[in-house]
């Protein structure tokens, strides 16, 4: 099914595990945009703002800390619907030392 009007914005960042504040998924000022063919798939890439320091990495490597990457995508489907689609996933501990993401229980939801 094509969807029209595509923004998409992910994120990336450092967090507690488990979370201590909700993460927003917010529509940044210059998501990525465009149409999306039937069939057809996207990437986005990401990158951590900065290496994580030592005391940071085994943090994540302890499972005390995680990697989480999150985001959002808005469209409008073929029969003029608006949709919105949050997506989460986590690394921290054997997931990390594995470089594994794992889908968060809370965070992904369509609408």
């Amino acid at each position: 099914t094509p969807a029209h009007k595509v923004k998409s914005s992910l994120f990336i960042a450092f967090f507690p595990l488990p979370l201590t504040d909700p993460l927003e998924v917010p529509i940044k000022d210059n998501p990525s945009a465009g149409n999306i063919a039937p069939g057809a798939t996207t990437k986005q890439f990401i990158d951590l703002p900065r290496a994580l320091n030592a005391m940071e990495f085994n943090a994540v490597i302890n499972g005390k800390c995680a990697i989480y990457v999150w985001g959002r995508t808005d469209y409008i489907d073929v029969f003029g619907f608006e949709r919105k689609t949050t997506i989460r996933y986590v690394s921290g501990g054997g997931d990390f030392r594995t470089c594994r993401l794992a889908v968060t229980e809370e965070g992904n939801d369509t609408d």
